[in-house]
């Protein structure tokens, strides 16, 4: 490794990874790299996912309440 490698790697990698889920990155560069940064690659990838999730519900749930508010708006409108 060296200079910004690893950076780019990780950034590189989670984003194959969120793109293609799990298949998206090959099995030889997790074990690779978990083996030489030492580190659990899936525990923290579980809780992004469950982050990325809470926030894609959320944003879903406020879009939906914007499009009532513009319905109601409307409705006033032409009435």
């Amino acid at each position: 490794y060296g200079r910004d490698s690893d950076s780019i790697a990780s950034m590189a990698g989670g984003l194959a990874g969120a793109l293609n889920g799990e298949s998206g990155v090959p099995r030889d560069w997790v074990a690779h790299v978990s083996e030489a940064s030492r580190v659990d690659l899936h525990a923290p990838a579980e809780v992004m996912c469950e982050v990325t999730r809470a926030i894609r519900e959320s944003d879903l749930v406020s879009s939906l309440e914007e499009v009532e508010t513009s319905r109601q708006v409307l409705r006033a409108l032409k009435s």
